[in-house]
């Protein structure tokens, strides 16, 4: 039993491994800890403000309400997709697709970009 004598050392090196200095690394302005980044618009909130309607959602606005069949009518040239509030989607954000959220029952309930 004569080890268990030295049992709190490793514990204690262990616990100091995560001490060790950081540098400050500000995410808008510093994209993977490069330096020297592009300044991006920030709202008051701390995020990063996205580009307005990029992918043209804004003509498509009075769609809302409507059945999601008529998105296959649109002839779209840019990448969309249909999705419900539940769905899982991919969290990349893609300024030219457009994007259709649809209620339980299929209705259009919001266009966006992304």
């Amino acid at each position: 039993m004569k080890s268990l004598k030295y049992w709190p050392v490793p514990i204690l090196l262990g616990s100091l491994i995560g001490c060790a200095p950081v540098d400050d690394i500000d995410p808008v302005t510093d994209f993977g800890g490069t330096g020297g980044g592009t300044v991006l618009p920030v709202n008051p909130g701390g995020l990063i403000e996205r580009e307005p309607d990029t992918c043209g959602a804004s003509g498509y606005q009075d769609l809302v309400g409507q059945n999601q069949s008529v998105v296959a009518t649109l002839g779209l040239t840019r990448p969309s997709r249909i999705f419900g509030q539940n769905d899982i989607v991919t969290q990349e954000y893609d300024p030219a697709r457009i994007n259709f959220e649809v209620s339980p029952s299929g209705q259009i309930r919001r266009i966006s970009c992304g």
